[in-house]
């Protein structure tokens, strides 16, 4: 524990002193005490320096599965798969076999330099080890094709592991729905999660976000709020990317008014719309060759920012004074400032209607079913303009 310790605070002179003062107390250091040595030199991205101690040691301590997975894991991060697969070959004629660990952590470090030679080398070896792949062996396969977008390699990974009697978990799933949102086919992403709830597994917000940027990719956006709807169904809650994609598609297909009735949604919803989700809406209306009304959307929103501070200014001042008359008297200040806002607001948008564009909500079909808590596509492209 000491010696661990003084690994974590990267202090390797000490945990060797304390090394030596074990050797000095009579008690021999164990494998697990060359282990923690070994892992610091691999944090360290020394991992040269953990092979060389266990290579002293041989006639002293016999390494054991653990420090085999160190010495691998380090190289693979380094970059060092030739020393990884070398040193597993140099620990089998110790007879110290690689786990499924090992393995998946050899099968990873070449799909990541896209080298798949070396992929098909590891499950070779795995296979005449007698070491039987698991869901990560083939999630880590699955992934690097999906990544790229090619989704024949991937649905064939698929099979073989079904084959094999390895069921999928929700992760394989995932690794499905990105894979055919990359290959620009959002609909087989979409199919996919219904399998997927059918099987017993419930998407996350990622996955249907994902299958949203897809449709929204496509310029499909009856289709990417169709997704938002079954997410709604599925129990599960939007968040801040959900609508930012949904934004941004609505930004893409030229319907910058809608974009910004997901900021009317999103408080529905009780989020609260950040500067970005605004901005993309600015930008929205922009790209429509609107810039008046992306004026007037910032505009409202730095007069909000303003109103808010100057509020939360005046609260502050409460802990530095002392009586009740003084505290009184800041509270009025703060609901004066707030209400004098408002009514300057107010006053501005019925002098100056043309400027501002506020108008009362159009209480349209779509905002009473999100009363009611039903989320649909829109139905009609109600214009709603809202303050800020």
């Amino acid at each position: 524990m000491l010696i661990k310790a003084w690994c974590d605070h990267q202090n390797l002179s000490e945990a060797w002193n304390t090394v030596y003062k074990m050797s000095s107390s009579g008690i021999e250091p164990d494998v697990v005490t060359y282990n923690t040595l070994a892992t610091a030199y691999y944090k360290n991205g020394e991992t040269n320096r953990g092979e060389e101690l266990f290579m002293e040691l041989t006639n002293r301590v016999r390494p054991n599965e653990r420090s085999l997975a160190i010495i691998v894991g380090g190289y693979c991060k380094e970059g060092n798969l030739n020393d990884a697969l070398r040193y597993v070959h140099q620990m089998k004629s110790l007879n110290v076999n690689p786990n499924i660990i090992v393995f998946n952590t050899l099968i990873k470090g070449f799909l990541d330099v896209e080298d798949f030679a070396g992929v098909r080398e590891v499950l070779t070896l795995m296979e005449s080890a007698g070491v039987q792949p698991d869901v990560v062996t083939y999630s880590h396969q699955m992934n690097a094709w999906g990544a790229m977008g090619i989704m024949t390699k991937c649905m064939h990974i698929f099979l073989e592991m079904v084959k094999a009697g390895v069921a999928p978990d929700a992760q394989v799933y995932s690794i499905l729905v990105k894979g055919y949102v990359r290959a620009r086919e959002p609909d087989k992403a979409e199919a996919i999660v219904t399998k997927m709830v059918k099987v017993g597994f419930q998407p996350n917000v990622v996955t249907f976000t994902t299958i949203i940027s897809g449709w929204c990719s496509a310029g499909k956006m009856d289709n990417a709020m169709g997704v938002f709807s079954k997410m709604q169904e599925c129990g599960v809650s939007p968040n801040m990317k959900t609508f930012e994609t949904l934004i941004w598609g609505y930004g893409e297909v030229k319907q910058p008014w809608k974009a910004e009735e997901m900021l009317h949604i999103m408080r529905e919803l009780g989020l609260v719309p950040q500067f970005s989700s605004i901005s993309l809406v600015a930008q929205a209306w922009r790209a429509a060759g609107l810039q008046n009304e992306a004026n007037r959307l910032l505009e409202s929103t730095q007069e909000l920012s303003f109103s808010n501070k100057s509020t939360s200014t005046s609260l502050s001042t409460l802990n530095e004074v002392t009586g009740m008359h003084a505290r009184k008297m800041l509270m009025k200040k703060a609901e004066n400032i707030s209400d004098g806002t408002q009514n300057v607001m107010r006053s501005n948008c019925l002098n100056h209607p043309h400027r501002y564009r506020f108008k009362a909500p159009v209480i349209c079909r779509k905002q009473c079913q999100i009363r009611q808590g039903v989320y649909g596509p829109f139905v009609n492209s109600c214009k709603v303009v809202f303050l800020y």
